[in-house]
């Protein structure tokens, strides 16, 4: 069989005969760089990779803390969440590549070296979904990732009949994986034994090295010791004396004349003294601004409650009056018997057969009462909430069994809405009649009467809801329900607001 470089040379005989052999060369080199640079690049984007990081499955604008930046949190969470910690798989097989390639001896069937890199990978997803997890996981996948879990699950269930357990297969596809990675790497028997060589002279290296620290530390820690030990009985022999660094006391040049300070400053306080006065390093306070005369006579005086003095209850003008309803937003007789056909004819095509006897139109919303037929399911209707609120267009349907009845409350948002007004609802004569002790003002039912509740009646009262959903002016109105109520002497509040904004 003739070479590729003679073929070459037959093809252009103008060519030197080496030209074959020498762009061979040079592309085997520049594959073995770019296999080497995909190693590296692979190694540090799994190495640093933080699931935080903007990819695929985060939507976050915060900067990736990979060191390999976007593309590499991108790659390295698209490996770990498909094959978990086999992706650590295609360092080494990429660096094996990278060493035969540069060292211009060939992978040597290219085509198998190929072939058993993602076998390698799926074997090794297999078995590392066999083990349990970490602990700190990252992922709600196993170690090997969505690609082992879904392989491990199906072949459990195509073995369950022969009684063999997830652990055997992991075990089986473990062995497979290792066989299928040494033949992508595609390094010989010698290579192998100088590799691993290498890291036994390595270890012997190391271990060598710490034994003379060791040996070194202790002949230090000796001659210390001997030293100490000669310098204590120098000191006890009287040998050697430590000779003071100050003077005796009590001698003339100590002495200080406190009575007769010098006349003539030094040069140190000289240069200080001018630096104050030239440039002070304390700055004078500054004055504060003096109250104005709209602040002082806006200022709020303190309210002095007279016991036995007759109160007066706050008026409701100061209250917004209550808006008139839009004409359009009223649902007339005519428009609401027509939505009750609407939805006994929806009704019918889902096979809920029934009639609506009777249509409740409120503020807000509006009960149609249905009475279906003989045989009907109460669960039935109230499943199809979402395909009657689809067929009906409208946002949302509630349907619920009204008690007491033979028959199921389904309620329609109105196209208009309302607006319920605080004022109507203290105005009424509900409000004014109630025997409640701490009487408050909810809102309207769904047929526009007043809701009143008495919260003495309540042990406790816990408000919850999303953000905007009216929890604080749920409160606003407690609040006012009870000072258009009741005097300062008669209800005693004490408000307590712990948010810090």
């Amino acid at each position: 069989m003739t070479s590729p470089t003679r073929n070459l040379t037959q093809k252009f005989p103008f060519l030197p005969p080496g030209v074959g052999q020498f762009a061979r060369r040079r592309f085997g080199e520049i594959a073995g760089l770019g296999s080497g640079l995909i190693a590296i690049g692979l190694l540090a984007a799994l190495a640093t990779y933080d699931p935080s990081d903007p990819s695929i499955n985060t939507a976050v604008r915060a900067i990736p803390q990979n060191l390999m930046g976007m593309p590499g949190a991108w790659t390295a969470d698209l490996m770990i969440q498909s094959m978990g910690l086999a992706s650590w798989l295609v360092v080494p097989v990429f660096a094996a590549w990278a060493w035969r390639l540069l060292a211009h001896r060939g992978l040597g069937r290219a085509w198998l070296r190929i072939t058993a890199v993602p076998v390698a990978l799926l074997l090794a997803t297999i078995g590392l979904s066999a083990l349990p997890k970490l602990t700190g996981w990252p992922l709600g996948a196993g170690l090997g990732g969505v690609t082992g879990d879904i392989l491990l699950a199906d072949l459990s269930v195509l073995f369950a009949g022969m009684n063999i357990t997830a652990g055997v297969i992991g075990g089986i596809a473990a062995a497979g994986s290792a066989v299928a990675a040494v033949t992508a790497m595609g390094l010989s028997v010698s290579e192998w034994r100088g590799l691993g060589g290498g890291f036994t002279g390595s270890a012997r290296s190391l271990v060598f090295r710490g034994r003379q620290s060791i040996h070194m530390g202790r002949k230090a820690v000796g001659v210390s010791g001997e030293i100490l030990k000669r310098g204590k009985a120098m000191l006890s022999r009287g040998r050697l004396r430590i000779e003071p660094l100050f003077d005796e006391v009590g001698e003339p040049d100590d002495e200080i004349d406190i009575a007769r300070p010098s006349e003539q400053p030094s040069r140190t306080q000289r240069v200080a003294s001018s630096n104050h006065a030239d440039n002070p390093i304390v700055a004078p306070r500054t004055k504060r601004p003096t109250t104005g005369k709209r602040e002082a006579a806006d200022r709020q005086a303190r309210l002095v409650l007279e016991p036995g003095k007759e109160r007066n209850l706050p008026p409701l003008d100061i209250l917004n009056p209550t808006p008139r309803a839009v004409s359009d937003g009223v649902p007339d007789k005519e428009s609401l018997e027509q939505n009750a056909r609407l939805l006994e004819t929806v009704l019918d095509d889902f096979g809920v057969r029934g009639q609506i006897v009777k249509v409740r139109p409120g503020p807000v919303v509006t009960l149609y009462e249905l009475e279906p037929a003989p045989g009907t399911k109460s669960s039935r209707v109230i499943g199809l909430a979402d395909d009657i609120a689809r067929s009906m267009s409208a946002v949302s349907v509630r349907v619920a069994v009204i008690p007491g009845r033979n028959v199921i409350g389904i309620e329609l948002p109105n196209v208009l809405r309302e607006i319920v007004a605080l004022r109507e609802l203290l105005s009424s004569a509900a409000y004014e009649r109630t025997a409640g002790q701490l009487t408050l003002a909810l809102g309207k039912d769904i047929g526009g009467a007043p809701v009143l509740v008495d919260l003495a009646r309540m042990p406790h009262l816990l408000i919850a809801g999303t953000t905007g959903s009216g929890k604080s002016v749920a409160i606003n109105t407690m609040i006012l329900s009870l000072l258009y109520r009741l005097t300062p002497e008669q209800c005693r509040m004490i408000m307590i607001d712990p948010k810090m904004l």
